[in-house]
């Protein structure tokens, strides 16, 4: 009898076989069939009445000298997220949203190779999203860029996508009871850090305004659900 891994990787496998085109990330090699799998079996989780449910956005990550080689349609990835949902369902699990897929550079990829990430479901009846952006001419982070916590420690920001949250795997994790898993997302967007609220529970606050999305200035207060974040661009002097 197959697993609900091996009936979702099935389905995703036929959809690539029968696709009439021919992209890098339909290379075996490149295992994006795992990948999604893999990840919706991870971050499974379950309603208080006991349905299965999936997450519904997923971010496939790739070396930025691939960019070129991946330019993906809308039609071929809602083609690609439509056989992912008739797998999942297959497999007996629901989505409490339809699936969506984008397709994202990630500076700290190896070439050839590739990653995807979910942010999981808010049993609530929400998911937090990804922020959607096409790759900007310009990922070169601010000089200095950097923010600093309740206790004073200064946490220096040098890639263009930077994830906060207390789940393990963001790249700033914050203990706190009142941050989302997933709460927000800095990315480097024509030079500038932008901040993007991952529809926390919490929410989020620039200067004690409740904000969705904004241009980080230096002094910008941060503000995840009350745990206070000081955004900053320190720059060389003699001093």
């Amino acid at each position: 009898m197959k697993s609900r891994l091996d009936e979702i990787e099935t389905r995703l496998q036929r959809w690539i076989e029968n696709s009439a085109i021919h992209l890098p990330w339909m290379d075996p090699s490149m295992d994006l069939t795992h990948q999604l799998a893999r990840a919706v079996q991870n971050n499974l989780s379950t309603t208080p009445d006991g349905k299965t449910i999936a997450p519904s956005q997923f971010t496939i990550y790739i070396p930025p000298e691939s960019t070129a080689a991946w330019q993906i349609d809308d039609h071929t990835l809602q083609s690609l997220a439509n056989a992912l949902q008739q797998g999942v369902h297959s497999a007996g699990i629901s989505f409490l949203s339809p699936p969506t897929l984008h397709v994202l550079s990630d500076p700290q990829l190896p070439p050839g190779q590739m990653r995807v990430q979910v942010i999981e479901n808010d049993l609530s009846g929400q998911t937090a999203v990804m922020p959607t952006l096409a790759t900007s001419s310009s990922t070169q982070t601010p000089s200095g860029a950097c923010l600093l916590t309740p206790d004073q420690k200064i946490i220096f920001l040098t890639q263009p996508v930077i994830n906060i949250g207390r789940r393990p795997d963001n790249h700033i994790v914050i203990e706190d009871p009142r941050v989302s898993r997933a709460h927000v997302q800095l990315r480097v967007v024509r030079g500038q850090y932008v901040l993007f609220d991952l529809n926390s529970s919490g929410g989020t606050a620039i200067n004690g305004q409740r904000v969705t999305q904004h241009t980080l200035r230096p002094g910008d207060v941060i503000s995840l659900a009350g745990y206070l974040l000081v955004y900053n661009e320190e720059h060389t002097s003699a001093d």
